[in-house]
C-alpha cells in the first residue's frame, strides 16, 4: 500500500518538481531514459518485494558539494575513474521532493487511523523509504557493466533536515563532503557570475552545515576540502571506500574557471580497481 501511495503520490507532482535533465553526469544518462513512466515498473516490482528489501543491498556513494565552484565536478570526474563506479552528475535534488512526500506521510503519522478525515491504513515506513530508493536509483539511468558502486553529486544543500534525511534513505550510504576556502570561493562565484548577494544562504550556512554534518558521522562522510585535492588525499578516499590494486596518479581539474574541459580517467588512474570484500573490508 505504501509503495502504491508512493507512485500515485509522484504522478500527482508537478512536472517542473521532478524534472530530470535530459542528460546529467556529463551526457551519461541517454536522452529520455528517465521519466516518471518508466519508474512505475521497478516501484511496483519494489512493491511486490517489500517485506524483503534489503535498504543496503546498493553501495551508494553521494558528493555532497557546498555550493558551486568547489571542485566537485573535478572530484566527480575522479570517482567515475574507478573501475565498477558509477556516480551521476546532479539531478535538480530530487531528494528535496522526496523528503517533502516522507514529511507529509508522516505529519498523519504511520498509524492507523480510523475516525478522522484523514483515516487511513497503517503506513509501512521502511517500504515507502525502500520505494524512495528504488526511484533514486532508476534515476541514474541504466548502470554499466561491472557496476558495484552507485550515487550522485550534489551542491545544494540547505537545511540540516535534508542533509540528516540522506542517512535514512541510503542507512549505508557514504558520504564525500566537498568544501572549499570560504574566500577563494566566494571569488570564484563572483568571477564567474558576478556578484549575486547570497553568499551566507548558498555557501557560508551549506559549508557550516556539511562539515557539521561529516563530524557527527566520521564513519560514513569523509571532508575533502578543494586545497586538498591532492594525489595522497584521493588515495586516503580510495583506502576509506575499500577499493585496492589501483592508486590515482595525478588529478582532474575538469572545471577551472567554469570552462569545462572533462578529464581523462586514463591519465589519473594507475592500476586495475577491485573492491576488497574481505570480512575486514573498510566498507
Amino acid at each position: 500500500m505504501a509503495l502504491r501511495l508512493l507512485l500515485a503520490g509522484l504522478h500527482m507532482t508537478t512536472a517542473s518538481a521532478l524534472r530530470i535533465q535530459d542528460t546529467v553526469a556529463h551526457g551519461r544518462v541517454a536522452k529520455g531514459s528517465f521519466n516518471i513512466s518508466t519508474l512505475e515498473g521497478s516501484l511496483l516490482k519494489a512493491l511486490n518485494n517489500a517485506t524483503e528489501c534489503n535498504m543496503c543491498q546498493d553501495r551508494w556513494l553521494f558528493i555532497m558539494g557546498a555550493g558551486g565552484r568547489t571542485g566537485s565536478s573535478s572530484l566527480l570526474d575522479m570517482m567515475n575513474a574507478v573501475q565498477g563506479f558509477y556516480i551521476t552528475g546532479e539531478n535538480g535534488m530530487l531528494v528535496t521532493d522526496l523528503l517533502s512526500y516522507y514529511n507529509k506521510l508522516k505529519s498523519h503519522s504511520w498509524a492507523e487511523n480510523k475516525w478522522s478525515s484523514w483515516q487511513h491504513r497503517a503506513i509501512d515506513e521502511k517500504a515507502v523509504l525502500c520505494g524512495m530508493q528504488a526511484l533514486a536509483r532508476e534515476s541514474l539511468g541504466d548502470l554499466p557493466p561491472g557496476t558495484h558502486t552507485i550515487g550522485y553529486k550534489e551542491i545544494r544543500w540547505f537545511s540540516e533536515e535534508l542533509i540528516d534525511f540522506m542517512t535514512k534513505l541510503f542507512p549505508c550510504g557514504r558520504f564525500i563532503v566537498n568544501t572549499r576556502s570560504i574566500e577563494k570561493q566566494l571569488k570564484s562565484i563572483n568571477r564567474t557570475w558576478g556578484t549575486w548577494g547570497q553568499e551566507q544562504e548558498l555557501v557560508i550556512k551549506p559549508t557550516q552545515m556539511l562539515v557539521n554534518f561529516q563530524a557527527k558521522n566520521p564513519v560514513r562522510a569523509k571532508l575533502l576540502r578543494t586545497e586538498d585535492f591532492d594525489v595522497q588525499h584521493f588515495n586516503d578516499v580510495l583506502r576509506w571506500l575499500g577499493v585496492t590494486n589501483c592508486r590515482f596518479g595525478d588529478v582532474c581539474h575538469s572545471n577551472s574557471y567554469h570552462k569545462w574541459q572533462g578529464c581523462d580517467k586514463k591519465t589519473v588512474m594507475v592500476g586495475n580497481c577491485m573492491r576488497d570484500t574481505s570480512q575486514n573490508a573498510a566498507w
